[in-house]
């Protein structure tokens, strides 16, 4: 992704996703940053540059001026003599930023920089997908029926690439339930989860296989775990239901 390629990527999701340029061009900082201390040098104290009016991005390795008998780390260090050869206005203690060349580990950085921008996108569609739906919970809304399922749980399309789930024993007792047909659902969420009584600390995920999400509780008598399960299993397997059955262990 070359500077042009990044500032189109900065106007559209500012425009259309709503994020902050100043937040994508920190995480874009960031994802430079990481790679080149993952690539080249784990102790390196760097600093990125990006220009907004190029999309270039610019690395230096920060230096600290030393006597020459003090230089023990060529990688954070400069003698005296040699600094002041790059810029005699150097003295002992000062920073030296020494350019570093991009193409070093430029190919490990794109990649970082392009997954930085994926995962601000997905920050920002939570917060419209909660800013959309949050309002509606607690309220009875009209949605289409995608599937029913063995169990009893049912996928529900809610538009706009963006699915709910009812738990088995969530629909009125002996109601026939029809893919493809419209009908009327109360809204609601995991409210251990929505007020802070539970926290989701940790999840690891192997798709398609499996997946651990480590919880905790805040509140001494609410059970973590079987509120997250839920009655006999049915928050947890309307999840694992919909991602072909994928065993999710919950732990504390």
């Amino acid at each position: 992704m070359n500077g042009k390629e990044l500032l189109i990527t900065l106007d559209l999701l500012q425009k259309e996703k709503h994020i902050s340029r100043e937040s994508i061009i920190e995480a874009i900082k960031d994802a430079v940053d990481k790679a080149y201390k993952r690539e080249v040098d784990p102790e390196a104290t760097i600093e990125v540059e990006f220009n907004e009016k190029t999309g270039e991005i610019s690395v230096y390795n920060l230096l600290k001026v030393v006597k020459a008998e003090d230089l023990d780390d060529e990688l954070t260090q400069l003698n005296l003599e040699e600094a002041q050869q790059l810029n005699h206005t150097l003295g002992l203690g000062d920073i030296y930023r020494r350019p570093i060349p991009f193409s070093e580990f430029s190919r490990i950085a794109a990649l970082q920089v392009k997954q930085a921008i994926r995962q601000k996108l997905a920050e920002a569609q939570k917060v419209v997908l909660y800013d959309e739906w949050a309002p509606k919970i607690g309220t009875v809304i009209n949605a289409q029926v995608e599937q029913v399922n063995p169990n009893g749980s049912i996928l529900v399309d809610l538009g706009s690439s963006i699915f709910g789930f009812v738990t088995p024993g969530g629909s009125i007792p002996g109601e026939k339930i029809e893919p493809g047909k419209m009908y009327k659902f109360y809204v609601q969420d995991v409210p251990e989860v929505a007020d802070g009584t539970i926290e989701i600390m940790a999840v690891a995920r192997n798709p398609g296989e499996r997946a651990k999400v480590a919880i905790r509780s805040n509140v001494s008598s609410i059970d973590p775990i079987g509120a997250i399960v839920g009655r006999k299993g049915a928050r947890i397997n309307a999840v694992s239901s919909q991602l072909k059955d994928e065993r999710i262990d919950v732990v504390p």
